[in-house]
């Protein structure tokens, strides 16, 4: 597994970065794996949510409880010079980009709905308490609408 983790850490930082992980996938036969899904997969193998993977990490996400047993079948590793380079940089950075305005569109919408909730409620609330308004004791206009 030290082998392969090192296979694939290409700049040799001990740490796979978004990059590496997405030529690793390929590498690995996931020929079609988008942008997206390279990042979602990273999210779930980076545990510490530090933006990259450590050895420690990418033992943790594979389930591998016993790393010698595995490593003692290994007869050669892979030749370094084989590495793949790493792949994607452009396209995960403008998927990065697409997920974090999806993310603050729709905490944007939430907020929207729960504001038009609460004036729902203070509307409701009024009409319960037998037409006073909120700010104070006067008794609040008529509404045409909910009569």
């Amino acid at each position: 597994i030290d082998a392969a983790f090192d296979f694939f850490d290409t700049n040799k930082d001990a740490e796979l970065n978004a990059e590496e992980t997405f030529a690793m996938l390929e590498w690995m036969g996931f020929r079609d794996v988008t942008a997206r899904q390279v990042l979602r997969f990273f999210k779930h193998a980076d545990l510490d949510s530090n933006e990259t993977i450590s050895l420690d990490e990418f033992k943790q996400f594979l389930y591998i409880t016993d790393v010698a047993q595995i490593e003692d079948t290994m007869i050669d590793p892979p030749d370094p010079d084989d590495a793949p380079a790493p792949k994607g940089a452009v396209e995960l950075k403008a998927e990065r980009e697409a997920m974090d305005e999806e993310r603050v569109a729709h905490k944007q919408e939430v907020a929207r709905l729960r504001e038009e909730q609460e004036a729902t409620v203070r509307k409701a609330a009024c009409q319960w308490c037998g037409g006073r308004s909120e700010a104070s004791s006067e008794p609040a206009k008529p509404n045409p609408d909910l009569t």
